[in-house]
Order: structure tokens, then C-alpha cells, then sequence
């Protein structure tokens, strides 16, 4: 059987391991990256919105006592949107791995208005860097650590993002046959100062590309 990794955990409802298997790929599902709240955050700041880049991101947030009937909802991407209490509706959802593409996106939303941005100490801040100084308030909620494990040899490899990269390079090697898939340029960007080569940069991440992209790179591995 033709194997897959892919470097973080799918939604509860997506169908991508059922399709892969019924071609005869099985679906390996391992992050490299642990995240950790900090111990607590006594007072959140006040602000018009709140953009999480992460479903890990939005949960510690709301565990450290965030309370989003305070904030309009934004989300990167339709992963973090779903991660939310089935209450909550993002008014903003990007529809981009290019991080950037969203933050430019999403400035055009917000206009004038203040953003809090709950962020890991590991953060690249691709949305929020590009926001001034008086509109965005940084409050880093979580920790990310790589994790060293070994990994069973596959025939395509989806990295989620660069912290998982280094993470799986701790104890992991990529062969010449192997194909590699990124999530966006900053992945690929990661990918390429390491030497791995990239056999395709993804510019969506629904389960519909996932699977169309593993078929065709599998194919040829």
C-alpha cells in the first residue's frame, strides 16, 4: 500500500482518509510541533477584532478565558474557522496558504479598526507584521516545541508548516524519491534553505486539492 504523511491532524469531518483509502493510500497523520498554554493571561486587551492563525491558536485562547462575544471573529483559514465553538461565525476566513495574500485581504476588511492577534513564541507574524504598531496588540498565548520522533519512510510528504519540517529533520532523513508538498511559500520557503525540494507549493488546503495533489505525486514516486 502507497503511504502518505502529513504533518498535522485532520478535522473530525474530513472525508481525505476515507478517499485516500478507497485508492489504496493510507494517510499517516503526525505533527512534529507540541503546543503549551502559558500559565495565564489575567486581563485580555480590548479590541474591535480578534484574527486567530491556528485551530491550536483559537483553543488555548478560549481556555485562557478569551471571550469572543467581545471581538468580531476572524480566522486564517477555514480550519481555524471550524476549531471554533459552533456558535462563533467568523465574519473574515481566508481562503490562502500565502499567509500573506490573507493578511493584505484581511486589512482590507478591518479597515481602521484595532486587531488583537493571540500568537505562539514561535510566531513568523506573517499577518500581523503587516499591520502598524497603533492597530495591533501581539499577545503570545502558547508555546511551540518540535518534537524528535521517528517516522516510517513514506511515498509523499505534506508539511504543515516550517516548525514541522524542523521538527521531522530531528530525527528523519527525505530520499530522492520521496515527494514533498508545502503548505504555502513560507513552508516551501523553509523547505528550499534546508535543500528539500518541493514538488509542489499548495495555494488551498481543502481536502479536494489534498486529494487530487497525493494522486498525482504518488503516482510518481
Amino acid at each position: 500500500m502507497k503511504t502518505t504523511l502529513i504533518t498535522k491532524h485532520l478535522s473530525k469531518d474530513s472525508l481525505l482518509r476515507e478517499q485516500l483509502l478507497k485508492e489504496g493510500i493510507e494517510l499517516i497523520e503526525r505533527p512534529f510541533i507540541f503546543t503549551s498554554p502559558i500559565s495565564s493571561i489575567p486581563e485580555w486587551p480590548q479590541a474591535q477584532w480578534v484574527f486567530f492563525s491556528s485551530p491550536k491558536g483559537a483553543e488555548i485562547s478560549i481556555k485562557l478565558g478569551l471571550d469572543l462575544s467581545k471581538y468580531r471573529i476572524a480566522a486564517l483559514g477555514e480550519g481555524t474557522a471550524k476549531s471554533l465553538p459552533q456558535t462563533v461565525k467568523p465574519e473574515f476566513v481566508g481562503h490562502s496558504t500565502d499567509t500573506r495574500a490573507v493578511a493584505e485581504d484581511f486589512l482590507k476588511v478591518v479597515g481602521s479598526n484595532s486587531v488583537l492577534f493571540p500568537l505562539s513564541d514561535r510566531s513568523l507574524k506573517n499577518v500581523s507584521s503587516i499591520f502598524p504598531d497603533h492597530q495591533k496588540i501581539e499577545v503570545q498565548c502558547y508555546h511551540t516545541t518540535t518534537v524528535a520522533m521517528d517516522c516510517p519512510k513514506t511515498d509523499v510528504i505534506i508539511f504543515s508548516s516550517p516548525s514541522n519540517v524542523e521538527g521531522f529533520l530531528l530525527k528523519n532523513k527525505i530520499s530522492p524519491q520521496q515527494k514533498v508538498i508545502t503548505f504555502g511559500p513560507s513552508t516551501a520557503l523553509y523547505c528550499a534553505e534546508h535543500q528539500i525540494e518541493v514538488s509542489e507549493s499548495l495555494e488551498n488546503t481543502q481536502d479536494s486539492t489534498l486529494l487530487t495533489t497525493i494522486l498525482k505525486w504518488i503516482s510518481r514516486s
